[in-house]
């Protein structure tokens, strides 16, 4: 066994032995049966509080043992059974605590009230004793039948000396309570009630220092770059998901089902000046209905649907009838239907992501995202891929090189929009290499066709794609990337932060998805302020949020105003946190308002209050990509028109 064990096997022994001497020294019956009570008391309150927090630093270094819970589960059951058949009752414990003891118990209560497993403690009894014992019994099951994944050796050492602690001495009570009971003696009983009182709270003591041990060491032989990360995300997705069951409910309460933009979780925050007409709901029905109702994304999803129905109306009408479909055999009349297929594709994908943009589930919200960016990979595959079978079509072993390559440039968009990994950061210059990549391959085409056909030929056929198609998508992106025009809204109040929300996005940006991550920009800027306001380590840092969390709870539970009462809070049974509470809620109140702020201009047409609705920048994108689309198709029928 290594020198980590042998450590923490002298450490165990140590420990057993001064819980033996503290079960040996125990006052007698007569005199301190109440201090006794009250000491058992004050323990269990002070275990039951603190174990809660700390299970949850357990909880990524421990694997549950399923097959273990339920023989422990019947063998905890019998125990309590036996060893209730043994016991007899006490008397009530305020015949016994008397004037000395009742300011202790007064200052206790507070906590008592909090715990439900000792809400009524007016009677001791030996089996409700038994019956702490069984619930420490179930403490044990649920962590200790746990394993570390690196420290197996530290769960078994621990396993073993808290078998110890809880089976190999009780038979030794159990002996002395018959023995006792048989003579009669109620003396005696009350040094036996005594004796496992006594023998709970070393039981308690002793698996509280256990944790602590346990706590040192992991981070002890945690890296501190690792337990930083660690501490670092875990802030961070309480900053994300924080305000996220009062947008449900307030949600809820609104008869239209819409919040503001200042009620949502950050994670769903996009662009800070959409502020009314949010949608935000769990159902999925929610969302399929209100593609039918007035809110911020229905142009969006209109736009796109309006859209796909003028594609059809081309697919299955107008492009059979022209002089290019009659006269170009299948696979000309196929490169054209492959585009309006990509088209449809886009156009249904954008439309489903709209109405699930607001969607509660947040897994699922992004699995929606995926659905838009697939589609506009194969959009942009197929939009290459038709302009290169016109161009390069009197040289078919080109043609099929070039189509080979905007093909596996499609697949490999379509991988990293599902791909976590292709997500991160660091990985975002692949999406700019892939647009690169496709653009790359449609302009080599055409100076393939100039080399053969002639300049004026090529700019000639080339032309007309320019005017028709993207420059469409250019004035979209002018629109989507300069957040236009609800940039310039004042009929609210929006706060910036000058060094992280400029608002200022190039075509850079547009490629790498870097437009509309208000609620990303305001997560570092939360960040940023609690550095300035304590600038300690992240895990306090967490404990701030979390705080964030409870008073904002606390406010709408109780619907204080104004005051702010000084809640203890607990992390290992001490405070994280005494900065000013006032600090505390101007943060909050300046990332999530009850209400926007609104200008004596709100009423007004020019303040621009109808972008939530109406013309916002997002709602013209889709504007200019139905235009693009169109003009492309336009730019192509004539190409196919003049195929040879």
């Amino acid at each position: 066994m290594s020198t980590a064990t042998e450590t923490f096997t002298q450490e165990d022994a140590v420990l057993q032995n001064r819980f033996r001497r503290q079960g040996k020294s125990l006052p007698g019956p007569a005199t301190a049966m109440s201090q006794v009570e009250e000491l058992l008391i004050e323990k269990l309150d002070y275990f039951v509080s603190s174990i809660e927090s700390k299970l949850d630093h357990f909880d990524s270094y421990f694997k549950v043992k399923k097959e273990e819970s339920k023989k422990q589960a019947k063998q905890a059951k019998q125990a309590s059974k036996d060893n209730s058949n043994k016991y007899l009752s006490v008397r009530d414990i305020n015949s016994n605590n008397g004037s000395s003891t009742s300011s202790s118990t007064s200052a206790s209560n507070s906590r008592r009230n909090s715990t439900s497993s000792i809400a009524s403690l007016k009677e001791i009894s030996i089996m409700k004793l038994n019956l702490v014992q069984d619930r420490l019994r179930l403490i044990r099951k649920s962590v200790l039948s746990k394993g570390f994944t690196n420290l197996d050796y530290l769960y078994n050492l621990l396993d073993d000396q808290y078998n110890y602690l809880f089976n190999q001495t009780l038979p030794e009570i159990d002996n002395q309570l018959e023995q006792e009971n048989e003579k009669g003696d109620k003396e005696s009983v009350a040094l036996n009630k005594e004796i496992l009182s006594g023998k709970i709270i070393n039981t308690i003591s002793y698996f509280e220092e256990k944790l602590i041990k346990i706590d040192d060491y992991i981070r002890e032989k945690t890296p501190l770059l690792e337990d930083e990360m660690d501490t670092s995300d875990a802030m961070y997705n309480k900053l994300r998901f924080f305000n996220f069951n009062r947008a449900l409910k307030n949600a809820l309460e609104n008869p239209r089902g819409l919040i503001h933009y200042y009620e949502l979780p950050l994670s769903w925050r996009e662009n800070k000046y959409i502020i009314e007409g949010y949608r935000f709901s769990l159902k999925h029905t929610s969302m399929l209905k209100s593609i039918f109702k007035m809110h911020n994304e229905t142009m969006n999803i209109w736009t796109h649907l309006v859209g796909l129905g003028i594609i059809l109306y081309i697919a299955f009408v107008h492009f059979p009838s022209t002089n290019a479909f009659s006269k170009n055999n299948m696979w000309d009349n196929l490169a054209m239907y492959q585009f309006l297929a990509a088209a449809c594709t886009c156009l249904i994908s954008s439309s489903i992501w709209h109405t699930y943009s607001c969607f509660a589930h947040y897994p699922s919200r992004q699995n929606f995202a995926c659905i838009d960016y697939t589609g506009i990979t194969i959009l942009i595959t197929c939009s290459i891929i038709a302009v290169e079978y016109c161009t390069l079509f009197q040289h078919p072993n080109l043609l099929y090189l070039y189509m080979a390559f905007s093909i596996a440039m499609g697949v490999f968009g379509f991988v990293f929009n599902w791909s976590l990994y292709f997500d991160k950061p660091e990985c975002r210059s692949l999406r700019i290499g892939f647009f690169v990549g496709l653009s790359t391959s449609g302009a080599t085409a055409l100076l393939c066709q100039a080399y053969y056909e002639g300049i004026l030929y090529s700019i000639k056929f080339f032309l007309p794609l320019c005017y028709k198609s993207f420059v469409w998508y250019g004035l979209g992106v002018v629109f989507y990337g300069g957040l236009i025009p609800e940039r310039w809204r004042y009929d609210v109040i929006i706060e910036e932060n000058i060094g992280a929300c400029q608002h200022h996005y190039n075509i850079e940006d547009v490629l790498e998805d870097n437009v509309g991550h208000a609620g990303r920009e305001e997560i570092q800027q939360i960040e940023k302020e609690l550095e300035e306001m304590r600038p300690h380590s992240h895990a306090q840092h967490g404990a701030v949020v979390e705080k964030m969390e409870d008073k904002k709870q606390e406010e709408e539970e109780e619907k204080v105003d104004n005051k702010v009462e000084g809640d203890e809070e607990r992390n290992n049974g001490e405070s994280v946190v005494d900065d000013d509470e006032l600090r505390f809620r101007q943060l909050i109140n300046k990332h999530f308002k009850k209400q926007p702020v609104r200008t004596p201009y709100a009423n007004s047409w020019l303040s621009l209050w109808w972008v939530d609705y109406f013309l916002a920048s997002h709602n013209l994108w889709h504007i200019c990509v139905v235009l693009g689309v169109l003009g492309h198709y336009s730019s192509v029928l004539n190409m196919l028109d003049g195929l040879n």
